[in-house]
């Protein structure tokens, strides 16, 4: 990612920084994982302990139940630990369909369980992973998600939000493809000459990703399991034959067919429909690469502090080499997420637009969301100033931050070189947390145009004399 170029160089060091003065660097979890509890494999023989009153077998029972009240499984300490309403919960399940052993052969079938019970009693940790997972399919092709989870964890780590500021929200904004997914911000801090301790704390989340990788097959399955919960519509046989048990990124293990049947009849039987026997001979891949987790507003938005002033960036620090290579990017992929980031960004836009004109409901009234009839015009909205007088509003819409750049195609400079007195653009960022916006007006001082795009033509033949 060339950070200078999306302009996000400052935000970038500013959260590296941010991310040097914590004791740990943190990342977005999808998984109740920790430091002994890798996978679930031992877990059964420790939730069978803790409901009998006896002590538990691990090597360190105090990181051991440390751990599993972590995942929300017990309470308590070595001494007085009882499970949970979900530890008690996944027990019986693993049980009723008989997974509650450490057969590495039946650790989806525990992890789709344990998924299953938490979301059922709404335990908060859980919802988050789901919440997330659908934030990231809406923004990737979940199949690509799930084989490359070396670049899964990465997002992780970047998605961690600090001053309301995550690196990764960039990949989304630029269409990165999950497959050229990289960390690269101990590369960026070098090539900026960053000071000692901003490198050293991108080093320190380079490390954080390196050692989480080899330990990534757990979350991986997690993922899988969440997957096959975000598509109940389609036959979970067709994602269990395409994965299985992961080894490492790229790498799987396949379910033979018994172990895969053994699944579909558990998933149905919990009450996610598994589609008719008959599909096994269908084989191909299901399509979930449309992104159905739509972003969505805040129900509740306190429009009085929404808007800020323009970004006024740092002049961009002299580097020691180039930017990185241009990345290959899925062009249709890339529009359905333009489409879907601009609607949302415009249904803002026009909620700020009635917020700010709510003491004149007459105005109110006219307001037209032309985009959704014409989106050739060169603007999105027809709203008003306060005086009445015509106010023609384009917004440009991000995941990231208000500096993030964004794109103007030459339809809409030419119609708003043409109307300098009513032309508004509604520069919209943080979608993904807590939209705000900034008003920029001709004649644009603050704003760099950049050709972005050539025009073509073949040169005419020329006269022979």
């Amino acid at each position: 990612m060339d950070w200078d170029d999306v302009g996000l160089g400052a935000r970038v060091l500013d959260w590296l920084t941010a991310t040097g003065k914590s004791n740990r660097t943190t990342e977005r979890r999808l998984d109740p994982f920790a430091t002994s509890m890798r996978d679930l494999d031992d877990v059964t023989v420790n939730l069978l302990s803790v409901r009998a009153g006896e002590p538990l077998t691990h090597n360190d029972q105090v990181q051991r139940i440390t751990d599993l009240r972590s995942a929300g499984l017990v309470v308590g300490a070595v001494d007085t630990a009882t499970l949970t309403e979900l530890g008690n919960a996944t027990l019986d399940s693993w049980l009723k369909y008989d997974v509650a052993n450490d057969s590495m052969a039946d650790e989806f079938a525990r992890t789709f369980l344990l998924m299953h019970e938490a979301r059922q009693l709404n335990v908060d940790a859980y919802v988050s992973y789901a919440e997330y997972w659908a934030e990231l399919r809406s923004s990737y092709d979940p199949h690509k998600l799930l084989d490359n989870w070396d670049a899964l964890f990465i997002l992780n780590y970047l998605d961690n939000s600090i001053d309301g500021f995550a690196p990764g929200s960039a990949f989304r904004d630029e269409k990165v493809p999950v497959e050229a997914i990289e960390y690269d911000l101990d590369d960026y801090a070098e090539e900026v000459a960053a000071d000692k301790e901003t490198q050293s704390a991108a080093d320190q989340v380079a490390r954080a990703i390196g050692g989480k990788i080899p330990r990534g097959k757990a979350r991986a399955t997690v993922c899988l399991a969440l997957e096959i919960m975000a598509t109940p519509k389609q036959d979970p046989r067709t994602l269990l034959r395409e994965f299985g048990q992961p080894r490492r990124p790229r790498q799987w293990d396949s379910f033979d067919e018994k172990q895969i049947e053994k699944f579909a009849a558990i998933i149905a039987n919990i009450g996610i429909p598994a589609g008719p026997a008959s599909d096994q001979a269908k084989g191909g891949r299901t399509d979930t690469t449309k992104p159905d987790a739509i972003l969505k507003l805040p129900a509740e938005i306190n429009f009085e502090k929404v808007e800020r002033a323009a970004p006024q960036p740092p002049k961009k620090k002299p580097r020691k080499k180039g930017g990185s290579a241009p990345k290959k990017i899925d062009h249709k992929r890339k529009q359905e997420r333009n489409d879907i980031v601009g609607r949302v960004g415009e249904e803002f836009a026009l909620q700020y637009e009635q917020w700010r004109l709510r003491g004149h409901p007459d105005l109110v009234e006219k307001i037209e969301h032309v985009s959704l009839e014409d989106d050739t015009k060169g603007y999105d909205i027809k709203s008003f100033e306060l005086d009445g007088t015509d106010r023609l509003v384009e917004v440009k819409a991000t995941q990231g931050p208000l500096e993030t750049r964004f794109f103007m195609s030459a339809p809409e400079k030419v119609f708003a070189d043409a109307n300098p007195e009513t032309y508004v653009i509604l520069r919209v960022g943080n979608l993904n947390d807590a939209p705000v916006l900034c008003e920029l007006k001709s004649p644009f001082d603050q704003l760099d145009f950049a050709t972005a795009i050539y025009e073509i033509n073949f040169l005419p033949a020329e006269d022979d004399e």
